[in-house]
């Protein structure tokens, strides 16, 4: 991977409007050695650790996606497997067990022999936690006149980020109204 290709993923990962920034962001969670390579690239220690920064949130939005996905599937489905999370974000398989070997590792998710993916109690608080801002946030801004689609991709975006304190002021106001 060349230093050029590596700038214009970072452009394009970086770019809140770039239709292929769930491919990338899980990209870059799967590619350690990208983030070290950027790293190495002679920039300066403050920019270093704002890139470690903006790579950790990023891994940690991916991995909150991954969360939520299996919760809303384990609702529709007896069992959840890689290829039905493949299907329901339009990754490839391989794709997709790179993410749940992240996961295992850190304790969110298990995995039977037969291949059947459960949330633990630590991955189902993540989930349900995302699922619940996903959910409010887009009624949100469908009240306030958002087109249903965008509210629903505004409102993904904006989970990951928003503070708890932020969330509950905006839980509470919508629940006086």
């Amino acid at each position: 991977l060349s230093w050029p290709r590596v700038r214009v993923l970072c452009r394009r990962l970086f770019s809140s409007r770039s239709r292929h920034s769930r491919f990338l962001l899980f990209f870059f969670q799967a590619e350690d050695g990208i983030r070290d390579f950027c790293l190495s690239r002679g920039l300066g220690d403050v920019y270093k650790r704002q890139l470690t920064g903006v790579f950790e949130m990023r891994n940690n939005e991916s991995s909150e996606n991954y969360l939520e996905t299996i919760l809303i599937l384990s609702k529709k489905l007896p069992v959840v497997r890689s290829v039905d999370i493949a299907n329901e974000l339009g990754f490839k398989k391989s794709s997709v067990s790179i993410a749940m070997k992240n996961l295992r590792e850190k304790n969110n998710i298990t995995v039977s022999d037969a291949g059947f993916i459960t949330l633990t109690e630590s991955g189902r608080q993540i989930a349900e936690m995302i699922y619940e801002r996903h959910e409010l946030l887009s009624e949100c801004l469908e009240k306030l006149g958002v087109d249903k689609e965008i509210a629903a991709e505004d409102a993904c975006r904006i989970e990951h980020v928003i503070s708890p304190e932020s969330f509950e002021a905006i839980k509470k106001h919508i629940h006086k109204s």
